[in-house]
């Protein structure tokens, strides 16, 4: 019974703080944008929101707010119906580093997670139920359409001017489509595993497509450069192409062996891959 009394009295502890800062007129808007401020500095995005106020929950008191807008550093922007901002449970706090509970809601997921600041940022989270169709996925990899729902691990570090960390992503019932592709192509699974360890870009861990046309199994690096569209490529890939998938590579003189398995290298740069 300690237990569910111990969630009872933080809510109850909460909701009379809350009250009381109310009643005194705490100034929510004043505090609440010092903390979007420390995540704009933190984060090196752009977050805008509208109708700033406090919110309750069993981890405690914060803010949230509507018409949320991220902009992120290439001028992309997201839209969000709401954002819920709070002081995380951290022992950076002892170190005077901020940890920072965000949650965001829209018609294009959720991102959730915990951002820290100091010396070395971070954000560990997850998505989900992300909406793949409404990303702006052309500014990062031109000629390229994908559908499906996106869910993923994120755990990633600013440290010592390099980005560290590790992304896992996996995407259900989709469909790649695009310039890039010779034809569309349906998948049931498409999964993937990135590292960043300052010495290239993205480490491909691994990338791995499963469709009734075509499986796929992709890795390698993405290597530095002044933008992602010309970060060159060095990766490896391997085919197994079945029916019309298998027919159009052959027009495209990617040749297979009998049971439609090949390997390429892919180089060039993202924006023009070069397939070997």
């Amino acid at each position: 019974m300690s237990f569910p009394l111990g969630r009872f009295g933080i809510a109850l502890a909460c909701a009379w703080l809350t009250l009381l800062f109310l009643a005194i007129g705490f100034p929510y808007e004043l505090v609440g944008q010092r903390l979007v401020d420390r995540v704009n500095q933190a984060s090196g995005v752009q977050l805008e929101m509208d109708d700033l106020g406090p919110y309750l929950s069993l981890a405690g008191p914060g803010f949230q707010a509507s018409h949320v807008s991220l902009r992120l550093a290439d001028g992309t922007r997201w839209q969000f119906r709401r954002a819920r901002i709070r002081p995380a449970w951290s022992t950076s706090w002892f170190r005077m580093d901020a940890a920072i509970q965000l949650a965001f809601d829209g018609d294009i997921g959720r991102i959730e997670g915990t951002l820290t600041t100091g010396d070395t940022p971070g954000f560990d989270g997850v998505v989900s139920n992300v909406d793949l169709a409404r990303l702006p996925l052309d500014s990062f990899v031109p000629g390229a359409d994908l559908e499906g729902i996106l869910n993923g691990e994120i755990d990633l570090q600013w440290r010592d001017g390099v980005l560290q960390g590790r992304v896992v992503l996996g995407a259900t019932q989709g469909l790649l489509a695009g310039d890039l592709f010779p034809v569309p192509l349906p998948f049931e699974s498409l999964q993937g595993e990135f590292s960043f360890d300052g010495k290239s870009m993205i480490e491909v861990t691994k990338l791995e497509l499963q469709s009734p046309l075509l499986t796929a199994q992709l890795a390698g690096t993405i290597g530095m450069a002044s933008s992602f569209a010309v970060a060159p490529l060095a990766l490896q890939l391997k085919l197994e192409a079945k029916g019309s998938v298998r027919e159009a590579l052959q027009s495209a003189g990617i040749r297979s062996n009998r049971t439609g398995k090949t390997r390429l290298r892919i180089e060039g740069t993202v924006a023009n891959p070069k397939i070997r």
